[in-house]
């Protein structure tokens, strides 16, 4: 293709539109700089790393074994979608929005590929909240200016009450545990019951929820974060003893047991 100026003859409109349509963006005032980008990435690579601690209650590094390939391939995927947004710092701000979205989302639709053909659980909630991280928050550099600002202020929040949620959770589950019965009479129509509660037999989760089921001549409790205990009370005394399983993380382990 050859260069031209406007006033030489052989120059159309059309030549113009199609130098224009190859040329690199202009730079604005609105673009990000190399430096704000990776001091943004920085800061949500952080939030990404303080995810688990505050959603399941255990820090990345201590994570148990079949937890560990699914948030790997997570982290993988947000570091790779932080390099793609690096890559594409020069084009056209439309376009460049646009592909700030697609690419993270295609890249996080291969590491869920990968995960499901392997096979690999891992919380819905934690998974949700990383794709949140790369999609939307690494994208937000590259919607203006003013939204740039409002969207620092957010991300700092975000990471003051992640962090605090985090160390919160690691206290509460790290400390001991005060363990007290209590017992209440409950007066019926027909007799009186004499109810006996126990607290603070098992470390509290991080998770709300759980349940329990009868096995054999002791109850099987589940907490909300996936812990299972066996529980009995022999002779009126409460016995907790903790198993070496958690659901859904290994539960084809515990399926086999």
């Amino acid at each position: 293709m050859q260069n031209c100026t406007e006033d030489e003859a052989h120059c159309t409109p059309e030549t113009f539109r199609l130098h224009g349509a190859f040329a690199p963006a202009m730079k604005t005032a609105s673009d990000p700089s190399l430096g704000f980008l990776l001091v943004w990435q920085l800061a949500t690579l952080v939030l990404v790393l303080l995810l688990p601690a505050a959603l399941l209650g255990e820090w990345p590094w201590a994570l148990p074994g079949k937890e560990r390939l699914p948030y790997a391939a997570l982290l993988a995927a947000f570091g790779a979608s932080a390099v793609f947004q690096l890559l594409i710092r020069g084009q056209a701000p439309k376009f460049r929005l646009l592909l700030a979205v697609l690419g993270p989302a295609a890249i996080f639709s291969l590491a869920l590929a990968f995960l499901f053909v392997m096979r690999a659980n891992s919380s819905r909630m934690l998974m949700l909240a990383i794709l949140f991280s790369a999609v939307v928050i690494l994208t937000v550099p590259f919607i203006g200016r003013w939204l740039r600002i409002l969207g620092a202020m957010m991300l700092g929040v975000t990471m003051a009450g992640t962090a605090a949620l985090s160390a919160k959770k690691h206290l509460d589950i790290g400390g001991a545990v005060d363990a007290r019965s209590s017992a209440t009479e409950v007066a019926t129509s027909l007799y009186n019951l004499r109810v006996i509660a126990h607290h603070g037999q098992i470390p509290r989760p991080a998770v709300r929820g759980g349940g329990f089921s009868r096995l054999g001549d002791r109850v099987l409790l589940a907490t909300g974060d996936g812990h299972l205990y066996s529980v009995a009370a022999p002779g009126g005394t409460l016995d907790v003893r903790a198993m070496p399983y958690r659901i859904p993380i290994n539960g084809e382990a515990f399926a086999r047991a």
